[in-house]
C-alpha cells in the first residue's frame, strides 16, 4: 500500500507532500515480524521505511511506560535518518 501512495505522488511534489502513519506501539514485538524478500523484520521497521513520518500511539499509564514503548521505534527511526 504505501509503495502505491508513495509512486501516486507526482515528482513536483515529493519534497511538499509527506506520507505519515499511525502506529500502534506494539508494532515492534516478534509477533509482528514480517518477512519479505527473505527478510524479517518488525512491522514498525518496515512502515517507518515506507513513510516520511510516524505518529506512535502509545497510550500508557506512566511516563516511564510511554517512553519503553516509544524507545524501539525512535531507535529505529534515528538509524534510518528519519
Amino acid at each position: 500500500m504505501f509503495d502505491s501512495v508513495n509512486a501516486a505522488i507526482p515528482s513536483n511534489l515529493t519534497s511538499k507532500l509527506k506520507v505519515n502513519c499511525d502506529i500502534p506501539r506494539w508494532y515492534y514485538l516478534s509477533d509482528y515480524d514480517v518477512t519479505r524478500d527473505g527478510t524479517t523484520k518488525p512491522l514498525s521497521e518496515w512502515v517507518i521505511d515506507k513513510v516520511d513520518t510516524v505518529t506512535i500511539m502509545d497510550y500508557q499509564n506512566t511516563l516511564q511506560n510511554v517512553i519503553d514503548g516509544a524507545e524501539p521505534h525512535i531507535i529505529y527511526a534515528n538509524s534510518v535518518g528519519k
